[in-house]
């Protein structure tokens, strides 16, 4: 059964790496459609493995009822929660409906409120924009004070990155640590800020629409792939799309504009990163295209596949945690060089050995 979401997955995945292009922005092309595929697969992964417990269901237990709670969330359509699939989701009702009907079981409907997270997201985007507007002043003075420098980019303090980011900088006098989260260090970035740097005439509206046109022909092309087992479910699919991932991905591209002028005014000149995901991904690809050096220590273990299954998964698990906009990697374990081998990761190699994945505790001697 596993085995068969991942095929399904990955034929409409393929479609989407062959066949659908942003139109956006070349520079960030491949760190947009990377985080296109990864939620997207998601997506399709769920709405098949609900059918195929379904399916299972009603093979074990032949006279079956379901109880399918609905929700009206055309209601909140224009209020995205998140890229992933939440609580709020209740449009996967009508996937178990549509089952349902065509399989002849009965069920019966349950109306229940909409939970609005209104209130949280305009609470939330008040106290930041007080924020921003606090923090702006200070931020731009420090870009200004530590630009006559080169300085280092981490694209988190996790995962002992901003221990080996402070090692660099303290043995190289005068370079920033630079993070666009909370850090502790010499600097920092926060990327929800985006009051730092204005992005004249970026209307986000704007963006989602074409994104929505763009998007509503890819699925016209291939809308047999929205298809498991004679139930389609290209309406789910495109209600999450439409409602979270659309202006989730519109945002990433909103952030790209922010962190290019960042780069280029805090003089950033090393981009080190334990994965290459979304956000850091973008910051990859915008190094490559700059020609910074961008060093990626995955803090996963990476293994070679040893059969075509196991390859789906490692082939986008590895996605996520190796980029070829990335222009080097430090291994920290033989296991993955080998993977570098088999994804066919073009950029250079060096053996590092074990930085992100322990710190070692002195005093009780212990790992």
């Amino acid at each position: 059964a596993q085995a068969d979401i991942l095929k399904k997955s990955n034929k409409l995945m393929t479609c989407i790496y062959n066949s659908f292009k942003f139109d956006i922005d070349s520079v960030v092309e491949n760190s947009l459609k990377e985080t296109l595929v990864h939620y997207a697969r998601l997506y399709v992964n769920s709405f098949v493995s609900i059918l195929q417990v379904l399916k299972k269901l009603q093979e074990t237990y032949k006279d079956i009822s379901l109880l399918i709670f609905i929700c009206n969330y055309n209601a909140n359509l224009s209020e995205p929660v998140s890229a992933l699939i939440s609580e709020y989701d209740f449009f996967i009702s009508d996937l178990v409906k549509k089952y349902c009907e065509k399989n002849n079981i009965t069920f019966t409907e349950i109306n229940i409120k909409n939970k609005s997270n209104k209130n949280n997201i305009k609470n939330k985007g008040f106290i930041n924009k007080i924020l921003s507007q606090l923090l702006v002043w200070s931020y731009k003075n420090k870009i200004k004070k530590i630009s006559s420098n080169p300085n280092i980019l981490i694209t988190t303090t996790s995962y002992n990155m901003a221990s080996i980011a402070k090692n660099i900088s303290d043995k190289l006098q005068g370079i920033n640590v630079c993070a666009w989260v909370n850090s502790g260090q010499s600097f920092i970035m926060g990327f929800s800020v985006f009051d730092i740097y204005k992005i004249n005439n970026f209307i986000k509206e704007d963006y989602i629409i074409k994104l929505k046109d763009v998007f509503g022909e890819f699925i016209n092309a291939f809308e047999f792939e929205f298809v498991y087992d004679g139930i389609s479910f290209r309406e789910e699919f495109c209600l999450k799309l439409e409602k979270d991932l659309i202006p989730y991905l519109v945002d990433l591209y909103h952030f790209s504009l922010v962190l290019r002028k960042f780069i280029k005014e805090a003089n950033i000149k090393l981009l080190l990163s334990p994965f290459s995901a979304e956000h850091s991904h973008v910051a990859g690809e915008l190094c490559k295209f700059y020609n910074i050096p961008a060093i990626l220590i995955p803090q996963k273990t990476l293994v070679t596949p040893g059969n075509d299954i196991e390859a789906l998964e490692q082939l986008y698990i590895g996605k996520r945690q190796v980029s070829n906009d990335y222009s080097v990697v430090g291994m920290q374990t033989p296991l993955i060089n080998d993977y570098l081998d088999w994804s066919g990761y073009n950029g250079k190699k060096v053996k590092i050995g074990p930085l992100v994945f322990s710190k070692l505790n002195q005093e009780k001697n212990k790992v």
